[in-house]
């Protein structure tokens, strides 16, 4: 779920880009986005252990065995690039699908430096490094929500 989303109700396209690119990670990576134990994780979840790897220099320890197995690692790498582009906290920063499919299909295009992933916890009132004092900005056509009804009033008695 878009932290956007989790946080502020706000709902736009980037939503759908973002998990999108959670999507694609964890299908790169073997494993679900969530604190699970993993080996080689220490606990952290899905994004903040692609990020690490990613600054590291380090993204051959994210490939699960299997999904590695006919693929070029350039193409691996690709992938995880545009799977960070897609789940980076600013919402404004995310490309859109058509980007995303220009930037999977061709080889030519440079693609950006991603920016740190959002990360939500779920269960959880807050986010981790995630900006909390920042008020979300609503991008262009994104839908609020949940609404709050001050119309009714609501008075319980007992029985």
């Amino acid at each position: 779920m878009a932290p956007e989303y989790a946080l502020h109700g706000i709902f736009s396209a980037k939503s759908d880009v973002y998990s999108y690119g959670v999507l694609v990670l964890e299908i790169i990576a073997g494993r679900r986005n969530n604190f699970a134990q993993y080996p080689g994780t220490n606990g952290e979840d899905l994004l903040t252990t692609v990020w690490r790897h990613w600054n590291r220099g380090s993204v051959s320890g994210l490939l699960d065995g299997c999904s590695a197995d006919g693929l070029q690692p350039t193409e691996m790498l690709r992938c995880i690039h545009v799977g960070l582009l897609c789940v980076q906290e600013d919402a404004h920063l995310r490309p859109g699908m058509a980007a995303v499919v220009v930037m999977l299909n061709s080889r030519s295009i440079t693609l950006p430096v991603p920016t740190p992933p959002a990360y939500v916890v779920s269960g959880r009132a807050g986010a981790l490094g995630m900006s909390t004092t920042r008020e979300a900005q609503a991008p262009a056509g994104a839908v609020r929500g949940p609404y709050v009804n001050d119309a009714s009033v609501s008075d319980l008695e007992p029985r």
